[in-house]
């Protein structure tokens, strides 16, 4: 929270939330920072001093999940597979907690820096829940006519990569199993006949494991698409994080 002093006149410029190491915007999303700019006065930096996380709840068959980071419940019994929406978190390396169906699953130590998004996905085998941190970048695309796309793969189980294609254009290539690829700005689609076609393909396998179509792909916006569950099984979500 931003105090100011009564009785002065302030002008708060708003800037990006998350920076690098040499103070250039580098990633998060819809969290800000400021330049507090007195008058006839000095100019103050105010960081943001929190991050944005979301709990992705893919289990295969149909996981109940309970996450935790900090004092902050992500979910409760949320069944998979399920995306939730953004918590805000102090930063930091806060613990985190989280049982598939009632029975402890171990978690990484994860450290959230000020501004950023990230995805805590809970993934894999009922017999064998994992958990993995996804960093998001939801800032739009500098190019405000086209979308931002990217692919995550929650498979429970594969002998290799995902790729992804959209309109037979490649997007994403090589993404193992608990990580995303890189987000690719592509053309937005309206949907009906080859536009809008997504196709989903794991290596070894013949035949794409998820195609969807008339996929509507809105320009300035920001796309992930989850595949989850067992890859003879697998589910698609494709959601709209921007």
């Amino acid at each position: 929270m931003l105090a100011l002093p009564s009785r002065h006149v302030t002008t708060v410029v708003l800037t990006p939330g998350a920076r690098n190491t040499s103070g250039v915007e580098d990633g998060g999303g819809l969290l800000v920072g400021a330049l507090v700019v007195a008058q006839q006065g000095a100019i103050t930096r105010e960081d943001s001093r929190h991050a944005r996380v979301r709990l992705a709840a893919v289990v295969a068959d149909s996981g109940s999940v309970a996450a935790s980071v900090g004092t902050v419940v992500l979910g409760s019994g949320t069944g998979s597979p399920a995306l939730a929406g953004y918590q805000l978190l102090a930063t930091g390396t806060p613990a985190v907690t989280v049982a598939v169906n009632g029975l402890p699953v171990s978690s990484p130590a994860f450290a959230l820096d000020a501004g950023r998004d990230y995805t805590l996905m809970v993934h894999g085998p009922l017999a064998g829940p994992r958990v993995s941190w996804i960093q998001d970048d939801n800032r739009q695309p500098s190019d405000t006519t086209r979308s931002k796309l990217r692919l995550v793969n929650g498979l429970a189980e594969t002998s290799g990569t995902l790729a992804m294609t959209l309109d037979f254009n490649p997007v994403a290539d090589s993404v193992a199993i608990g990580t995303a690829s890189a987000y690719t700005s592509v053309v937005p689609t309206r949907g009906g006949g080859t536009d809008g076609v997504l196709s989903i393909t794991a290596f070894g396998v013949t035949t794409p494991v998820f195609t969807a179509v008339d996929q509507v792909l809105q320009a300035g916006s920001v796309y992930s698409v989850f595949l989850v569950g067992p890859q003879a099984a697998p589910v698609g979500i494709v959601r709209r994080d921007r």
